[in-house]
């Protein structure tokens, strides 16, 4: 029978604390994580963090503890529902905003990183100087032609 990657506690019981605490920190801190788990440099937390068997140990403690909180998407999506169905005052709104934006993290439905995807070419039409000025004239022409401004 195959064991489900992350199952078990890792064998280094320091990267094992980094996870639990990464788990426990409602912000996800790597930072944090890593100095409670006795990582002295923020650069030894990360390196810890984007290890594959760290990565496998904290899905699996993210699953469980969804699983023991009963937390799903469903649940997220349906208490955001609720937010917007039901009239909030603003005190309240920011906080249960706030709270399911977290459970949405944990769950992996939000994230704050952000791809680029750029080709790093940018294509310039190259025009002699004659050429510009007369697109720019004829540019002028049309705007001036549709300007109705100062017209009774």
């Amino acid at each position: 029978m195959e064991q489900i990657k992350g199952a078990e506690p890792l064998e280094n019981e320091r990267r094992e604390k980094f996870c639990q605490e990464y788990i426990a920190d409602p912000k996800l801190s790597i930072t944090e994580a890593g100095k409670k788990a006795g990582y002295e440099q923020r650069q030894n937390a990360w390196d810890v963090y984007k290890s594959q068997e760290v990565q496998d140990r904290i899905e699996y403690l993210k699953l469980q503890r969804m699983e023991d909180l009963r937390l799903d998407q469903y649940y997220v999506v349906n208490n955001l529902k609720t937010i917007v169905e039901r009239a909030i005052e603003l005190d309240e709104l920011t906080p249960a905003i706030r709270a399911n934006e977290l459970l949405g993290k944990h769950l992996g439905m939000f994230s704050d990183k952000v791809q680029h995807m750029h080709s790093g070419k940018v294509e310039v039409k190259q025009l002699a100087d004659d050429d510009l000025d007369k697109r720019i004239k004829e540019l002028e022409e049309k705007v001036m032609q549709n300007d109705k401004r100062g017209e009774a």
